[in-house]
């Protein structure tokens, strides 16, 4: 079962391989604050309120266990709740630029 159904089961399969990394390693610093910004974009368009970074890096200890070591939010590079809460980027696609008369 899913310990958190909002974040979903990839994210926690995510979460269980970058335990599995070295400690100290760039990758895992990457692949958490990949993982730790879309589970706060994740939970707050769950909760539509604001998500405290805090609660993030509690739900990762949560399922990596001890081998997350001594990490801290400011590690983690999270967004901030503007940036989350912004508007979907311009549209980029190709053909939509041609068809415009």
């Amino acid at each position: 079962p899913i310990r958190y159904r909002h974040y979903g089961k990839t994210t926690e399969e995510m979460l269980k391989k970058c335990a599995t990394f070295p400690s100290d390693s760039e990758e895992r610093r990457q692949l958490l604050s990949m993982l730790a910004n879309n589970m706060k974009k994740t939970l707050y368009n769950s909760t539509k309120e604001v998500v405290d970074d805090e609660r993030i890096l509690k739900d990762i200890k949560e399922y990596i266990g001890d081998s997350i070591g001594d990490i801290t939010v400011e590690d983690l590079k999270l967004r901030s709740m503007k940036e989350l809460q912004s508007k979907k980027g311009n549209n980029t696609n190709r053909n939509n630029r041609h068809n415009k008369k």
